[in-house]
């Protein structure tokens, strides 16, 4: 028993020392390696008291980041393996499985462990470059005129791939003061293009929301927009075309009228020269073989000076101009004429129908029958709008016998889309007057309003849908106006003579017929 007792203390003693002289001196200094393990299931083999002679396998599952601790003794050199030297061949672990990780070494372990992308973390997204491609050319492709609208549209969505399927979040920059990004689904490019801004490039970034959300986390794509090119001349609009315009006179061919008619004239600006023809019938435009040069022009933005025989000049600006809500493919010119000082604004028509229309409505065959005609109005900021005139003449006693006067006729004014009050027009008209002849053979003539703009004409409003309001100016008639079926009746609407260079002349031919 003694003798068993003194083993057990010398070995006691022995183990004690050899636990103390494994311990590092406080004069060494120890290097502390961290490595980080990706969350994995891993078989760890523990060595074991050489007097248990038994090795057990522990199967760790780990869940979470392990910190492995090494101490290293600084007198031992680290060993940089080469492959002629390296006691373990070194391991490619480019798509290295589980099982083929569990068959390593522990250096080739280590190895793998320090170098090896973790595949197990949030992956930020990258650019799709064939998306990239499509994009770029298609933004190339776009035309970014001087002083015009610019309206384009892209989808970015596309653009970028999350590998881990993330919601992007998306940001935008645009070196441009003219042109503004009004929206990112799509992408919306609007405003007008302004040439004094050069090299304009557009920038789209997108971030997962997983890597923070300062400037390197974000991936961005870069694209050049295409360079602002100079407009031409809005008057280019106004040449190599022919153009109609109606006009009032007195005087139409032979005949001499005690009022004014309607007269269809034909412009066309060509190679430096004006060609010009007149018509001497009141329902019909000249032909273009009828055309003759009467005067030279020259442009000079939106403006065309015109120069006649005699040193008599005119100046046309275009102001505006904008398809007819009537009738298909007709577009309509407003101009704004200065002749010897005197201004006054009018509609030219690239389409004959857009003057003969007007010369040819027929009324009366039936209450309110008429053509509807464009107009352009202004609002209280002095801005145009599209408006619609229509006018009829009609013997109401057809009807009812005891009708006050012998005929009425109105002129309807009214907003395709929205309603029209009496105090959105009356600010801007002063006089309109319809005249003809009569069945007693004394000219018909019916006033309303003020020629000097004093007073508007008599106004006022109806329903002329159920949710839209529209205005009609009145002409009130005596008991000797009686309209002549076959006859031409000229109305005429004045604009205030403050407004005369803005808002044209509006005139229509009314042909008379009886009732049916």
């Amino acid at each position: 028993m003694r003798y068993l007792v003194g083993l057990i203390g010398l070995g006691c003693l022995t183990l004690i020392y050899w636990q103390w002289s494994s311990q590092p001196s406080a004069a060494e200094s120890t290097t502390l390696v961290s490595q980080k393990i990706e969350p994995s299931t891993m078989a760890v083999t523990l060595g074991l008291s050489p007097r248990s002679r038994q090795e057990e396998m522990i199967e760790l599952q780990l869940s979470h980041e392990i910190n492995m601790v090494i101490n290293l003794d600084p007198k031992q050199p680290v060993l940089e393996a080469t492959p002629s030297e390296s006691v373990t061949q070194p391991v490619n672990d480019e798509n290295l499985t589980i099982e083929e990780f569990h068959s390593l070494t522990d250096r080739q372990r280590r190895d793998i462990t320090k170098t090896a992308p973790d595949t197990t973390q949030n992956r930020p997204p990258h650019i799709n470059q064939t998306y990239y491609e499509q994009l770029q050319q298609q933004i190339a492709g776009w035309v970014l005129p001087h002083g015009s609208a610019i309206h384009y549209s892209v989808a970015i969505e596309p653009l970028f791939i999350d590998p881990d399927g993330d919601l992007l979040s998306y940001r935008v920059e645009l070196n441009s003061r003219a042109l503004q990004v009004r929206s990112l689904t799509p992408l919306t490019l609007t405003g007008i293009a302004d040439s004094q801004e050069s090299e304009l490039r557009l920038s789209i970034s997108a971030n997962d929301n997983q890597h923070g959300l300062e400037s390197e986390n974000w991936v961005t794509a870069h694209f050049s927009l295409p360079a602002i090119t100079p407009q031409p001349p809005l008057s280019d609009m106004l040449i190599d075309q022919p153009l109609y315009r109606i006009n009032t006179t007195r005087t139409l061919g032979s005949q001499r009228y005690p009022f004014h008619v309607l007269q269809c004239e034909l412009f066309e600006l060509k190679e430096g020269n004006v060609w010009y023809a007149a018509a001497n019938h009141r329902r019909r435009c000249p032909q273009l073989e009828e055309m003759r040069i009467v005067a030279t022009y020259q442009q000079q933005d939106e403006h065309i000076h015109l120069h006649f025989p005699a040193g008599k000049t005119a100046s046309w600006q275009l102001r505006h101009h904008y398809p007819s809500h009537f009738y298909s493919d007709l577009m309509i010119y407003h101009i704004t004429s200065n002749e010897n000082g005197q201004e006054m604004a009018f509609s030219l028509f690239d389409q004959r129908v857009g003057a003969e229309s007007r010369l040819n409505v027929d009324t009366g065959e039936y209450q309110y029958q008429g053509l509807n005609f464009d107009y352009l109005m202004l609002n209280a900021q002095q801005e145009f709008y599209p408006i619609g005139l229509f006018n009829y003449i009609f013997d109401v006693r057809h009807i009812q016998p005891n009708y006050y006067q012998p005929a009425d006729s109105d002129l309807n004014v009214f907003h395709p889309t929205h309603s029209l009050f009496c105090r959105d027009i009356e600010p801007y008209w002063a006089y309109s007057s319809l005249i003809g002849s009569s069945h007693y053979q004394i000219p018909l003539i019916s006033e309303s309003g003020d020629r000097a703009g004093n007073y508007p004409p008599l106004c006022g409003e109806y329903a002329r849908t159920k949710t839209r309001i529209a205005v009609y100016l009145d002409h009130e008639f005596l008991a000797q106006d009686v309209p002549v079926a076959g006859e031409i009746y000229t109305y005429l609407l004045y604009p205030r003579p403050e407004y005369a260079h803005l808002l044209e002349k509006f005139a229509i031919n009314l042909i008379y017929h009886s009732p049916k």
